[in-house]
């Protein structure tokens, strides 16, 4: 496996784990808003529940009132009473679930956000480091390729050496053989 896999592989890794942290941290927000959630949604209901004793203290007045009134109206207050409680509450649910929808939406836009983010610098790192080690192997080609110029250049220079001195030692075998012969036909007349 070379470098720039493995180096690709633990920045995969790195990402993956960089990954489940976020998620990690999404649920934790999660649970940090659905239980900041149920905190506001026990507070309303506490709120509705005293006002819902409050209106059925002032119910039992209103039913004392009526007494003389009738109990038709006394009854019809209360449905009424009763009535509002439910719209009140189903409406506080409602914003409630709509509140905590958006900002569950918002964590995950960020959340996608920052890991598109983080990808992008890890892949122009790897991008950075993958044409560093480009340069370097046509950097260590180019050298190599130089010194076995100049060692061909070398082995030339040798060889030219050693055939100019084996011209000389050609040209002086023959020029003392021009002379042997020289001597042997003076010694013969």
């Amino acid at each position: 496996m070379c470098r720039y896999e493995q180096q690709l592989l633990l920045a995969r890794m790195r990402v993956g784990a960089d990954m489940a942290v976020q998620i990690e941290r999404a649920e934790a927000a999660r649970r940090d808003e659905k239980k900041r959630h149920d905190e506001l949604l026990n507070l309303k209901t506490q709120e509705a529940q005293e006002r819902e004793n409050a209106l059925r203290q002032e119910m039992a007045r209103a039913v004392q009132a009526a007494v003389g009134e009738g109990r038709a109206a006394a009854e019809k207050a209360a449905a009424q009473v009763a009535q509002e409680r439910k719209e009140w509450e189903a409406a506080l649910q409602e914003r409630v679930r709509e509140e905590c929808a958006r900002r569950e939406a918002e964590m995950r836009r960020r959340c996608d956000e920052q890991m598109r983010d983080e990808l992008k610098v890890v892949m122009a790192r790897l991008a950075a480091e993958k044409e560093e080690e480009l340069e370097k192997r046509v950097s260590a080609e180019v050298e190599r390729a130089t010194q076995a110029e100049k060692s061909a250049e070398e082995t030339r220079r040798e060889r030219d050496e050693l055939e100019t001195r084996l011209e000389r030692r050609i040209q002086t075998a023959v020029q003392v053989r021009a002379r042997v012969y020289s001597s042997l036909d003076f010694l013969r007349e």
